[in-house]
């Protein structure tokens, strides 16, 4: 064991385990080589908390709170404000200070990104070993080193003549102090672990999260075949690896869809998680945070478009990305409704912004009437796509009618360019136009091979 180092991740272990003392006495290790590691100062104060000195831990917390905050770490302050409350303690002080810090209201907010937080701290065994005594004594030690470092947060605070600005943080940046508080209220703080699975596709969205501290990684689960089109297998795509600041989980909630991707711990760290339930509460009473959080969603899903959709790839500037989607009107079609019918003109190319379309061959189900549910026709199921994905390329591409039908399997919203404006959309985007003619002679392709797998009658039909 002689030269081992401990190091942040093995705190987050002994925790996880349920070692609390023993974790305490490494988390005071850890702090006390490095006491400007203010993510340190809030476990070895929520230990404290959970070891029942609740003076101790509750003050601790508070301190860290407001340094996390005054540092420019939103999402970690409303962790300590929310671990202090679900203790059933006090954290109104706390609450006003963040509040007025990064609400609508403050003179601090600059549009800057999020601070980076500190590297993981490590100590030596001849250090940790120093740190002895039972668990009354670590208490003990554990007060007196969070007492040492919040006289001198309250020190270095008071000796700045001017104090740093804090990052914008879209949703709680729009709102006034008060409703500022509510949103905070609807809050969880979460610990996850490495490799933990977060978030499943395909599960029922309920709720959605903040990461606070850590990575998550997003990936998506498809089944590809293989060039017979006779066996499926899984892929995984990579979407996104997120930081500390960003949101997990919100378009499902304002899509009401099914999860659209996994996301997956890369390492230790925390969330904060809101439930529908508590949010649409919220909404009703203060019609304000409704509409904000409508629009920061409608914001993020057009993002995620921008970002994945190839009909807009090929425009690599952001700017000319915004311009280009004034190209495109928003539709909205419920579950079970016609998008294109086979064998008549498309009305132009729609993008996937939310919800799920599938793609049938030789007829469709009625008007309102889901795939699954419909006992009508034989129909051969070609797909189903999803956030990104286009369709009605092939026939206002090739000016033909649309080989296949088109529906709405959940609630979908759309981005729709109609043919009329292609011509000119293409014209001003001409790395567009070739995009998506590679992707007419990829669908071709793909739809024949899979018709043709289906030569026996019946067999796959829907």
């Amino acid at each position: 064991m002689q030269g081992m180092t401990i190091d942040y991740d093995q705190l987050q272990e002994l925790i996880k385990e349920g070692k609390l003392i023993e974790a305490l006495r490494m988390g005071l290790a850890l702090f006390r080589d490095n006491t400007s590691n203010v993510n340190l100062w809030f476990e070895v104060a929520n230990l404290c908390l959970q070891l029942d000195d609740r003076k101790t831990g509750v003050e601790g917390l508070i301190g860290a709170g407001r340094e996390l905050a005054e540092n420019g770490n939103l999402p970690m302050a409303i962790v300590c404000i929310r671990t202090i409350e679900e203790a059933g303690e006090d954290a109104g002080e706390l609450t006003r200070h963040v509040s007025a810090l990064f609400g609508k209201d403050s003179n601090r907010v600059r549009n800057r990104a999020m601070p980076v937080p500190p590297l993981p701290s490590t100590v030596d065994e001849a250090t940790l070993a120093q740190v002895k005594g039972d668990k009354a004594a670590l208490l003990a030690g554990a007060a007196r080193v969070l007492m040492q470092a919040d006289e001198g947060a309250k020190l270095a605070s008071a000796m700045r003549s001017v104090h740093p600005p804090v990052p914008y943080f879209p949703l709680f940046g729009m709102l006034s102090a008060d409703n500022f508080t509510q949103l905070v209220s609807c809050f969880s703080p979460k610990r996850f672990y490495r490799d933990e699975l977060l978030i499943k596709q395909g599960d029922a969205s309920s709720d959605f999260y903040l990461v606070a501290r850590g990575e998550v990684k997003v990936f998506i689960a498809e089944k590809i075949q293989d060039e017979g089109g006779m066996t499926q297998q899984m892929r995984f795509k990579h979407v996104a690896t997120l930081g500390p600041g960003t949101f997990v989980g919100e378009m499902g909630i304002v899509a009401r869809t099914p999860r659209s991707a996994n996301v997956q711990a890369v390492s230790g760290g925390t969330l904060l998680g809101a439930s529908l339930e508590s949010i649409e509460k919220l909404a009703a009473e203060i019609p304000e945070v409704a509409d904000i959080i409508v629009a920061y969603c409608e914001v993020r899903l057009l993002e995620n478009v921008m970002a994945a959709s190839p009909i807009l790839l090929p425009i690599e500037s952001e700017d000319e990305r915004a311009a280009a989607l004034r190209h495109f009107e928003r539709l909205y079609v419920p579950s079970g409704n016609i998008i294109i019918r086979e064998g008549q003109p498309a009305s132009g190319i729609y993008v996937v912004v939310s919800g799920e379309v599938g793609v049938t061959k030789l007829g469709a189900p009625p008007d309102g009437v889901s795939l699954k549910d419909s006992q009508t026709g034989k129909m051969i199921f070609i797909t189903a796509l999803s956030s990104g994905d286009i369709v009605g390329e092939i026939s206002t591409v090739m000016k033909k009618p649309a080989t296949a039908t088109v529906h709405a399997i959940t609630d979908t919203s759309l981005l729709f360019l109609p043919k009329e404006r292609f011509m000119e959309f293409t014209k001003t985007y001409p790395g567009v136009f070739q995009r998506i003619y590679e992707i007419v002679e990829s669908r071709e392709e793909d739809i024949a091979k899979i018709l043709s797998t289906k030569a026996a009658p019946g067999d796959d039909l829907l």
